[in-house]
């Protein structure tokens, strides 16, 4: 009965959102627990018709899109800086063409247009890349932890788990919303594994360590919990938490539809996400040494290194030290190194061994050590 009222949206909804970001747990899955996220220069966007008034609008908002997925946050949109890039926007076009709706969902923003074409455009990476160190704008690498997403009805009956399969507006809503702001995530099988580890009631009331330990089965450190529960009111009304970490974040919201709703709950939800993830484009960060071990082969330095120096946030490596299978590295980062050492816990390749102040011997002068084990053929 409850599917069939969200197929309607019908207005007799609460909505509650949990948000969990365990940042610190350990993974016991193989799978990979971060993801390099595609597409971070493109842009979806409903329109009514073809036009070139429209489509210029179209445009501007598509390339504000972009903008909130590089940085994480949408408090970009509000820098003038940026707000003239935008008035700008059809100088940064690559191409752009028209979709159908139905063969082409919407990434962008959610809007009450009547339409059913979708504008997708592309823009020039390098020149953007450039202007995010220009204005000095937080960057948000590519490479991204997922996201675990969970789904929960509360009725007279007690509590749901929305499956995956299920089409209502709910589901699509929260990932065409993810999707929108460049976030990789998961869904569960809810099958037997998943029940005996979180109920949907410990689910609805974001108990932490029940929500860790059913992640934990994906690979997955961060999670996303919907709770969907009636109101006599006829408004949408939601409550977001953020949690896992040091602290506990929340937000309330009201909105017309489901999907508004939806979208003014999950932004500020990955707004405060992303901000651990982010370093500030052209401001150096501090030397970190790295000791990697397990690094048997000149295969294993190559890649190791390659990983290293490859990664968004590194502006420099320099090898000190080979002894055995321990490799030893100075590191000097653009921004927080933070970043990179939870890029690596992130990475199905890396697993931490350990996190001591002080050079301890690797290096010069003082800095963080972080120790990690190379996992050879793990991806």
């Amino acid at each position: 009965m409850m599917k069939s009222i969200f197929r309607k949206m019908a207005p007799l909804l609460k909505i509650m959102i949990v948000v969990g970001a365990g940042l610190g747990i350990t993974a016991l899955s193989g799978n990979a627990k971060a993801e390099v996220v595609g597409g971070l220069y493109s842009a979806s966007v409903p329109v009514a018709d073809q036009s070139e008034k429209l489509r210029g609008q179209a445009i501007k908002e598509g390339l504000g899109d972009v903008f909130v997925r590089l940085t994480g946050t949408r408090a970009v949109l509000a820098d003038p800086d940026v707000r003239a890039v935008l008035s700008r926007a059809q100088e940064y076009v690559v191409e752009y063409s028209y979709a159908d709706r139905a063969a082409d969902p919407s990434l962008s923003s959610s809007s009450t247009l009547p339409s059913t074409l979708n504008l997708a455009v592309s823009f020039s990476a390098q020149p953007l890349e450039r202007m995010l160190r220009q204005l000095s704008l937080p960057i948000w690498p590519a490479d991204r932890p997922a996201l675990m997403i969970w789904l929960v009805t509360r009725t007279a009956n007690g509590y749901q788990f929305i499956e995956p399969f299920d089409k209502s507006v709910l589901p699509a809503g929260v990932e065409n919303a993810l999707k929108r702001r460049g976030v990789p995530f998961k869904v569960p099988l809810y099958d037997l594994q998943d029940q005996m580890s979180l109920t949907a009631q410990q689910a609805g009331e974001a108990v932490e360590e029940k929500l860790a330990e059913a992640t934990r089965r994906y690979g997955i450190d961060s999670w996303l919990v919907l709770l969907v529960a009636e109101t006599q009111n006829s408004q949408y009304q939601g409550t977001w938490f953020l949690g896992g970490g040091t602290e506990l974040l929340r937000g309330s919201v009201s909105a017309g539809s489901l999907q508004q709703l939806i979208d003014d709950s999950v932004d500020p939800a990955i707004d405060q996400f992303s901000r651990a993830l982010t370093y500030q484009a052209g401001q150096l960060g501090d030397e970190i040494h790295l000791l990697i071990s397990n690094v048997d082969s000149y295969a294993d330095f190559s890649a190791v290194t390659s990983i290293l120096g490859g990664h968004e946030v590194v502006v420099s490596t320099q090898v000190t030290q080979v002894v055995k299978d321990l490799l030893y590295l100075d590191v000097v980062t653009e921004g927080d190194p933070q970043v990179l050492v939870r890029a690596l816990d992130n990475s199905s390749r890396f697993t931490r061994v350990a996190a001591v102040g002080g050079s301890a011997g690797i290096g010069s002068g003082e800095a963080l050590v972080f120790q990690f084990e190379w996992r050879v053929g793990a991806w």
